[in-house]
This record gives C-alpha cells, sequence and structure tokens, in this order.
C-alpha cells in the first residue's frame, strides 16, 4: 500500500483515481510531514518520493529533515526536482529575476532554488544525474537521484 502525503486538497481526486487505475491501495493524509511525524512516530517508510516538491515548499531544510525522520535506515527517497542554473549565469540571473512573479503564477514553484545542495546536507548516501528536459528554457534544468538512509551508527558518504 501507499500513502500519499499531500496537503494539497485539489489533487486529492487525481491521486485516487490513479491509484485505482494501477491497482494500489493508498491512503491520502492531508496534512505535512511535520503532522506526520507528530501523529504517527518516526521511521515508517521503507521508500519517499518527492517529485517536484521541495521547489514548492517554504523551507526545504524542514521538509527534508522530515523526511529523514520519516525513513526506516536504509530507507531510499527518489527524487526528480527542477532545480536554479548554475550560479552568475545569465540563465540564472534571469530566474532571480523572474522567481516573484514565476512563484505567484505557478501554484507556489521556486524556479532558482539549488535543491541538490540541500539534499547533499543530509548522511545520505546519493546517487543523482542531471538531465535538460522540453520544458521552458528557464526550469529545463532537473536532478533526479536516489538518496539513502544509513544504518544506525554508520554516516556513510559516497
Amino acid at each position: 500500500s501507499v500513502m500519499s502525503l499531500e496537503p494539497n486538497a485539489n489533487l486529492h481526486e487525481n491521486i485516487r483515481i490513479t491509484a485505482e487505475k494501477y491497482g494500489v491501495t493508498t491512503e491520502i493524509y492531508p496534512k505535512f510531514s511535520s503532522q506526520l511525524l507528530a501523529e504517527r512516530g518516526e521511521e515508517l517508510f521503507d521508500f519517499v518520493i518527492i517529485g517536484n516538491v521541495l521547489c514548492e515548499v517554504p523551507n526545504q531544510e524542514s521538509v527534508l529533515d522530515d523526511v529523514y525522520r520519516l525513513l526506516k535506515p536504509e530507507g531510499i527517497v527518489y527524487f526528480v526536482e527542477h532545480v536554479a542554473c548554475v550560479a552568475g549565469s545569465e540563465t540564472r540571473q534571469f530566474q532571480d529575476m523572474i522567481n516573484p512573479l514565476w512563484k505567484t503564477v505557478s501554484g507556489g514553484c521556486n524556479c532558482n532554488r539549488e535543491t541538490l545542495k540541500e539534499i547533499w546536507k543530509k548522511k545520505w548516501q546519493l546517487f543523482a544525474w542531471e538531465v535538460k528536459t522540453s520544458g521552458p528554457w528557464f526550469i529545463n534544468r532537473i536532478h533526479l537521484g536516489l538518496a539513502m538512509k544509513p544504518k544506525v551508527g554508520t554516516e556513510a558518504r559516497l
């Protein structure tokens, strides 16, 4: 079974339809990760999937702390996030300039976040790749990867 942690009620119906289509039993948890921790405790999940979430949350570090706590030892996070372009590049300067407007028209997305740096701050074993998409030129840089929480008593880095 799957737990869908999704505070945005506008997405719940699509989650239900998709889960039903693929024969997946899902529980939709309509709150934030910090509330889930408070209600159900730590080390609940073997896997967490994050897809274009960290661009929208108010505090990436806080959400990643929660995800780390929610994962069991050796639990894995799969992530796909569009990220800021290289600092100092013309595209990055454009991202920084347009971000306030982009955030308003895109439902809270920040196009200029250095998400992989935030993910790297945790003591995860991290495998990440960069790809380009066919999306708008200023948000077509994607990082995708796997991050594994180490076993208790280890702090492995690759």
